[in-house]
């Protein structure tokens, strides 16, 4: 029964973690909303107070928000422009979008809106994904390949990705020699899923 809890415990928890962050960021995108609806030369006293208010929340949370559009596995887009140097020179500068949240050039809000947006659709889809029986059946039946990627070990090369797929078989043969050699086994797990 203690190992039922702990195997309903974990999607629980992963749910949870990634709702927290999907709820930082629509947070982050509705202070970044208000930001803009504040700076306009239209914008009313009231709005730009709200402007003010949301630009600071913003900066002091910065950092934050950097981090967790990095959990969410969506690239912080660079900017090149080209700056005046002096004497008729000039040289490439770049900037980053999440740093420049409130740099106000359309290409860097537009990006910004479209990076925080990702972001917290990525933390939505990996909360319901949590509660989806599918998702964990899948993540069972490619063990290996789930936790290489947890970690975070870089599987893009040629070698580690053939040494991946040769591990993901063994897996597989290890799983259905198992049940072969032992059928009551699948019994057992039927009944523990049961009760």
């Amino acid at each position: 029964m203690e190992l039922l809890i702990l195997l309903l415990l974990i999607p629980i928890v992963r749910g949870l973690i990634f709702f927290f962050d999907w709820r930082y960021l629509v947070k982050v995108c509705d202070k970044h909303s208000l930001y803009l609806k504040g700076v306009g030369d239209s914008a009313t006293d009231e709005a730009k107070e709200i402007s003010g208010k949301a630009s600071d929340w913003i900066t002091e949370h910065t950092t934050e928000i950097k981090r967790r559009v990095e959990k969410s596995g969506i690239n912080n887009p660079v900017h090149s422009f080209m700056d005046a140097k002096g004497y008729g020179y000039v040289g490439q500068e770049q900037m980053s979008t999440l740093d420049n949240l409130l740099y106000l050039n359309q290409n860097i809000q537009s990006s910004a809106v479209t990076v925080l947006k990702r972001s917290r659709g990525h933390f939505r889809n990996e909360a319901i994904k949590s509660i989806n029986p599918l998702f964990w059946l899948e993540t069972l039946f490619f063990l290996p390949k789930a936790i290489v990627s947890a970690s975070g070990i870089d599987a893009s090369s040629k070698l580690a990705d053939t040494g991946l797929k040769v591990t993901q078989i063994i897996y597989w043969l290890v799983i259905l020699g198992a049940v072969v050699a032992n059928p009551d086994l699948l019994k057992v797990l039927i009944e523990t899923i049961k009760t």
